[in-house]
């Protein structure tokens, strides 16, 4: 006779990946509104039910995924929402999607794309709760990988295996003077041009290693100024004359964060580009939420 215990549920793998993303049992108790000896001891069921254990415990240290902990997050994230699909189609009436949608963008894009799409969505799916991720391009794809998030907006550089990319829009460089720069008042420059200024280069992926390549494909190197981590310090530096800034995508503001004036300079040469893209992981069939995500997406982003 099977012991009931031994059987795995729904609710063991729902504390394990709850216990996973608060990193203790104790927050995650506090997260789920149970107690924490209930999610410790579903946890304990579950491993027991699959013969393996997933998490690694020591007093007054996060928790740890062993090896096979960390194979089976991602499988238990998808077998959570698949559930959640299955009471989606119960409960849903006609084509009105319910639930709650968790979706990434890269940080170089957000401030572009995210404003006006959560908006039309809103508008479109008022039922659908989202909440996003707002991270390095590489750093989705892990989270894609992992299913802390179904569907993200991504650079197409950091494309990895087992992700499939569907591209929307295609960025081209442009430099940011300030107004008294000698390349300010032309109406394109070259990489040529460009490679004796100084230049205040954004240190996060994917634009740094997008623009070094950039310049090494013209066969010029840049000389560097400053790194800076956000569109907005390279705005207030370049504002103050210490360099130009180049940038990818889509047109910045006009004014520094000080009220300072900007120029933006196409960048020609036949430079390269790089594709926004819609991208989800191949393991994964989109939910409902995320198709109609998925839809608003194509409409929206291209014409930004």
């Amino acid at each position: 006779m099977s012991n009931t215990h031994d059987v795995m549920n729904l609710r063991q793998l729902e504390y394990f990946v709850a216990a996973v993303d608060a990193g203790t049992m104790t927050e995650a108790s506090r997260r789920l509104y149970v107690s924490q000896s209930a999610i410790s001891l579903s946890i304990a069921q579950l491993e027991s039910s699959i013969d393996t254990q997933l998490l690694v415990r020591a007093k007054g240290q996060p928790l740890q995924l062993t090896e096979a902990g960390r194979r089976v997050l991602p499988r238990a994230r998808a077998l959570l929402a698949h559930a959640e699909q299955v009471r989606s189609f119960v409960k849903d009436e006609a084509d009105v999607l319910r639930g709650s949608l968790v979706v990434g963008c890269t940080s170089l894009a957000a401030p572009f794309v995210l404003p006006e799409l959560l908006k039309v969505f809103a508008e479109r799916q008022p039922e659908i709760v989202v909440d996003f991720i707002e991270a390095p391009s590489d750093k989705l794809a892990e989270s894609l990988a992992s299913g802390r998030c179904e569907i993200a907006l991504l650079y197409d550089q950091n494309r990895v295996h087992d992700i499939v990319v569907e591209p929307l829009r295609t960025g081209r460089p442009y430099a940011v003077f300030d107004p008294d720069h000698p390349l300010a008042g032309r109406g394109s420059v070259g990489l040529d041009e460009l490679a004796p200024h100084p230049l205040i280069m954004l240190d996060n992926a994917p634009s740094r290693e997008y623009h070094r390549a950039l310049f090494a494909a013209a066969g010029f190197q840049p000389s560097v100024r400053h790194y800076v981590s956000t569109f907005d310090m390279a705005h207030a530096l370049v504002s103050r004359g210490l360099g130009y800034a180049t940038m990818l995508g889509w047109p910045s503001v006009d004014y520094s964060h000080g009220g300072r004036g900007l120029v933006q300079v196409p960048i020609h040469d036949d430079p390269l580009t790089n594709e926004l893209v819609l991208a989800h992981s191949a393991a994964v069939q989109l939910s409902r939420r995320a198709q109609a995500f998925a839809s608003s997406c194509r409409d929206i982003v291209p014409r930004l």
